[in-house]
């Protein structure tokens, strides 16, 4: 358990540039430019990983985003989310992501929207153990939540 942590401890860093990266970027479910910018994070983020991602065109609440990572492993992951916020544009210029003297994390969308694809695996991995491993075949998808309820 305490490789796991430690493990998890050296990525502390990096997730939480990329989530402040997140949550510096507007995304209010109405404004399509800005859930799609954000998407535009993602897509970048997942590629670098090895996914391949394609984007689902919505043009009313921004596009869903669709990533497949092959693996031989015997398990299968699914990740899903999504990436806008109910927050109007100019909110993330008024509150800037920031982490307070208790170490908590503040900003819009720090601990639903944000936080979701900064801990289902959107991180780079560290240098690799000496043991070898199987990656697992791996899907991650997301969407504004608007646009799945109003395709329901």
């Amino acid at each position: 358990m305490r490789d796991l942590l430690d493990r998890l401890d050296g990525w502390r860093d990096e997730q939480i540039e990329f989530l402040a990266r997140l949550v510096n970027h507007d995304s209010g479910t109405d404004d399509v430019l800005d859930v799609n910018r954000v998407g535009a994070i993602l897509v970048e983020r997942l590629e670098g990983l090895g996914f391949g991602v394609r984007r689902v065109v919505n043009d009313r609440f921004g596009d869903h985003l669709v990533g497949d990572k092959p693996g031989t492993g015997p398990k299968r992951f699914l990740f899903v989310g999504h990436y806008d916020t109910v927050f109007p544009s100019g909110t993330a210029k008024q509150r800037p992501f920031r982490i307070d003297a208790q170490g908590r994390a503040w900003g819009p969308g720090v601990y639903d929207m944000n936080s979701t694809p900064t801990r289902s695996g959107c991180r780079r991995p560290r240098a690799r153990s000496s043991a070898p491993r199987r990656a697992a075949p791996t899907a991650w998808g997301s969407w504004s939540r608007r646009a799945r309820v109003a395709s329901t």
